[in-house]
């Protein structure tokens, strides 16, 4: 009787701590899961809030001014490669893979995979989206391309496909007050990346100066809030354009 006894409080014992341990991790997981989203509600491009963020558009060129909407969804985290990067879909189709840096702290661009191909294709140089430290004056390079130029006339290539250029970005600000569709938002870290260069013309050896300029604004805990870009060309031959986005609904 004592033996059972003892083996039964044994018993017990042994569930009372397989209970706890449950508890602890149940406890644990949400621990961790609270410090994601205090991370996630910190940083002012947030990758891991499963949000969806849909835009308006305006793209203006002498060719034409168009209103339309843009929405960029996060997707969590997928394995690239034995990487765990995060992921972001476009409504485009198009898939852009993200790390954050733990030492750093710093968002790369490492990979994109549009609709047309089946796996993801690594960026040549990784593409800092924010890179630390989050103040006035930091400055970063990143490789650019046109997306707005284009040739009054007919031509085999588009500039868009195939002009690429560095842009300079620095960071003009975090305190900016930022007002589009989807409400106000203080605070806002105010990043300009900028480029300047000389293109030539089709079959001569005269060049035309070419400057980019791309504003974006950041709000903290929601991300790209609005963005402003501007390729301007001094040329009959070729010519340039205004695009904006503003953030209009967040899901």
């Amino acid at each position: 009787m004592n033996f059972k006894k003892k083996l039964l409080s044994g018993s017990a014992i042994d569930s009372i701590s397989v209970t706890i341990k449950y508890h602890l991790c149940f406890w644990l997981l949400l621990l961790l899961s609270a410090c994601d989203q205090d991370k996630s509600n910190q940083s002012y491009f947030p990758l891991n809030n499963n949000s969806q963020y849909i835009y308006e558009t305006t793209t203006t060129t002498p060719l034409a001014k168009e209103n339309n909407q843009y929405s960029v969804k996060n997707l969590g985290q997928k394995l690239l490669d034995d990487k765990l990067l995060f992921v972001r879909q476009t409504s485009l189709g198009t898939e852009y893979y993200f790390n954050e840096d733990k030492a750093s702290g710093d968002i790369i661009r490492i990979a994109k995979r549009t609709s047309a191909e089946l796996k993801p294709v690594y960026d040549i140089a990784h593409r800092y989206v924010l890179k630390q430290p989050l103040i006035t004056g930091t400055e970063w390079l990143v490789p650019a391309r046109a997306y707005l130029m284009g040739r009054p006339f007919p031509t085999e290539y588009e500039l868009k496909d195939t002009l690429r250029f560095d842009m300079q970005y620095q960071i003009i600000s975090t305190t900016e007050s930022i007002k589009v569709p989807a409400g106000t938002y203080e605070n806002c870290l105010h990043i300009r990346g900028y480029a300047s260069f000389k293109m030539g013309r089709l079959l001569t050896v005269i060049q035309d100066h070419v400057e980019v300029t791309t504003d974006e604004w950041y709000a903290k805990g929601i991300g790209l809030v609005k963005l402003h870009r501007k390729e301007s060309v001094d040329s009959k031959y070729a010519y340039g354009g205004d695009y904006e986005m503003q953030l209009s609904v967040l899901k």
